[in-house]
């Protein structure tokens, strides 16, 4: 009897202890799971975090893009106006309207940015993320450094080709110019004279419509620097398709050409690169020079070799050459 219940004790012990390592391992099996849970949400917290910065930084970049844009409609808003006074009334009201239109809807545009990023700082109070909001401040910054920009030619970048600064056209060679006639001078309902453009509009700060030389076919442009450079990149500027009539641009360039010449005669030169104008891009497109180490020159060859789609004529606007200058006064 008395072994049978010392068995007995023993076994009841055993239980005991199994018990209480069984409910240590559930505790520590919660413990993983809440440690498991917790750092989940941690990592939830820095993707939330992670995502609404770059949304912020997204969003700062439209806002200067929206706003720089605008700036640029504006401008060509006044342009358009006094250019359309000289041609089609019709046109120049149609023109005119849409101008404003796209300049009202650039600027509710820019009001629904600011909510929206002023919405997304608000909704965030996880305290594991650092996220800076935009204040009046970074808004005046931002403009203030968008003006400086678009006052510094739109690029910030001096340009080497253009013509008040130095440079000049010294041949377009082959190249057949097409006359679009635009804005005209009559007497009595009876013209007497039409304006037109010619290769030196290329290199000149011009950008209202119809301010552009039009060729057919393939266009030659060499273009005298205002000083010995090693080129870095080129600029290839077209006017908005909001400020066209048709809203289409298919007579801006498309596959272009930029050679290095040792002379206006040289027939060879280098190949500083091969280009695409892209039609849904943004009016002003940056290309930098693909050969690296060129050698520095005072004469560049512009060849357009295709346009859009327009079946006539090919329009030139603003073509530009930055670059390093060499020589005793470069810099």
């Amino acid at each position: 009897m008395y072994g049978y219940l010392a068995l007995l004790g023993s076994s009841l012990e055993q239980l005991q202890a199994k018990l209480a390592l069984l409910q240590t391992d559930f505790q520590l099996q919660a413990v993983r799971e809440a440690l498991a849970q917790l750092e989940a949400d941690a990592g939830r917290r820095e993707e939330r975090g992670a995502a609404l910065a770059a949304k912020l930084t997204q969003l700062q970049q439209e806002f200067s893009d929206l706003n720089r844009l605008l700036l640029v409609v504006q401008e060509s808003l006044k342009q358009v106006r006094s250019c359309c006074n000289r041609t089609d009334p019709d046109w120049s009201a149609l023109l005119s309207g849409r101008l404003q239109d796209m300049e009202r809807q650039l600027e509710e545009r820019l009001l629904v940015h600011a909510a929206t990023i002023k919405q997304d700082l608000a909704l965030e109070t996880a305290p594991a993320v650092a996220v800076t909001g935009v204040s009046r401040a970074d808004v005046e910054t931002i403009a203030r450094q968008t003006l400086a920009l678009y006052d510094a030619d739109k690029t910030g970048k001096f340009d080497y080709a253009l013509e008040s600064a130095g440079g000049s056209v010294v041949s377009t060679k082959c190249t057949e110019s097409y006359n679009v006639k635009s804005a005209r001078i009559s007497v009595l309902g009876i013209p007497l004279w039409y304006a037109s453009n010619n290769p030196r509009t290329i290199i000149q700060p011009h950008m209202s419509p119809g301010e552009c030389f039009a060729f057919r076919g393939q266009g030659y442009f060499v273009i005298a620097l205002s000083r010995r450079i090693v080129p870095t990149g080129f600029v290839m500027e077209h006017i908005s398709r909001n400020l066209t009539p048709s809203a289409a641009i298919d007579s801006a360039p498309r596959e272009f050409t930029v050679l290095g010449l040792a002379d206006p005669q040289d027939r060879e030169g280098v190949v500083l690169g091969d280009y695409v104008y892209e039609e849904a891009g943004p009016p002003l497109q940056e290309f930098g020079a693909q050969v690296v180490g060129a050698a520095d020159f005072s004469v560049v060859e512009l060849r357009v070799k295709s346009n859009w789609g327009h079946p006539n004529y090919t329009c030139v606007y603003r073509f530009r050459v930055h670059g390093a200058p060499t020589g005793p006064d470069g810099a």
